[in-house]
């Protein structure tokens, strides 16, 4: 979810996303949410796994409930459905425990993405990008970190 001023307080905004998490929800899709705290709420049930389940035969339907602007709903969710949700680092600690409970934490850097990406690649590849990230830094070292724009310990490889 964007921070565009027009999009904050966007109750329509709001639920397009939603209606969107809930196709994902019956289709059981994975799903990255991404600076989506203003609709935590409507997904209460979902995060905490309140499901009800109907079982006819030899069928079996999960649900659970939405929040959806004013109105809630309940929606199937297929058993394959994953919810990613990312928090940075630095609001980490302003989220509320319970909230966190309700999910499995991993910290991933850039660092992290670089090295597993890295791997997969040929000998050759690999020997070719370990060169070019030496000259890199080489080149960061004799100028000095201070002149790139954006660049931290946490964008350095």
């Amino acid at each position: 979810m964007s921070d565009f001023f027009d999009d904050i307080n966007n109750e329509l905004r709001n639920v397009e996303i939603l209606s969107t998490i809930k196709l994902c929800m019956e289709t059981g899709k994975t799903i990255l949410m991404v600076n989506t705290s203003r609709i935590h709420d409507s997904l209460y049930d979902v995060f905490n796994q309140n499901f009800s389940i109907m079982a006819t035969g030899d069928m079996r339907k999960i649900f659970s409930k939405v929040a959806i602007g004013s109105k809630t709903i309940d929606v199937a969710v297929h058993e394959d459905f994953q919810c990613i949700v990312h928090i940075k680092r630095s609001e980490f600690k302003d989220i509320p425990a319970p909230f966190l409970s309700r999910f499995q934490k991993y910290s991933l850097s850039v660092n992290n993405f670089y090295r597993i990406r890295l791997h997969k690649l040929s000998n050759n590849e690999q020997n070719i990008l370990r060169n070019i990230e030496e000259k890199i830094l080489s080149f960061i070292d004799h100028f000095g970190q201070q002149y790139f724009y954006g660049m931290n310990q946490s964008t350095l490889y």
